[in-house]
């Protein structure tokens, strides 16, 4: 052994105790919120109970903050700056949307180029019940039906192909 850690080990005379404590989880990060999200946004947000892959992830992206939220609403008044970042691809959305599937709550489709989410009967009657409860999600329930129907397919392809002129 290396002399000089001997001489610590002898050097310290408690006895040492390891506590093992939950460490909290932010709710965006919990799969059980992004299904509900993704749920409610369907509902809300979506078009029939249907949206594509991109849209998911734009509103996946700006409900988390209020200052993403605010971006987003002023980005589809056409007020955009160059620093503005329309979406973070977040992996944990992606796997919600496993699970919803999984679940069958959910329904994805390939077409053309695209994938569209679509809620199942089951997943329609759980974000209806979402929507209905006074205790859960408010703010993201404000966000869908301020999004309501500004929320299109051309304005997602808008916002993720923006281009500037030099």
């Amino acid at each position: 052994m290396i002399p000089h850690l001997n001489n610590r080990r002898r050097n310290i005379q408690l006895d040492f105790t390891f506590t093992v404590r939950s460490e909290p989880i932010p709710g965006e990060l919990r799969p059980e919120w992004r299904i509900s999200l993704l749920l409610l946004m369907l509902l809300r947000a979506g078009r029939g109970g249907s949206m594509s892959l991109k849209k998911a992830h734009v509103l996946g992206s700006a409900v988390r903050t209020a200052e993403a939220r605010e971006r987003l609403l002023r980005m589809l008044e056409g007020n955009r700056y160059l620093e503005d970042v329309p979406v973070r691809i977040d992996p944990s959305l992606n796997r919600a949307i496993d699970y919803a599937i999984a679940e069958k709550v959910i329904f994805a489709e390939v077409r053309s180029n695209t994938c569209v989410l679509k809620l199942l009967p089951t997943g329609d009657a759980i974000a209806r019940r979402i929507y209905d409860a006074d205790d859960c999600m408010q703010i993201e329930k404000e966000f869908a039906d301020r999004l309501r129907g500004s929320l299109t397919n051309e304005k997602v392809d808008e916002l993720l192909n923006w281009e500037t002129t030099l």
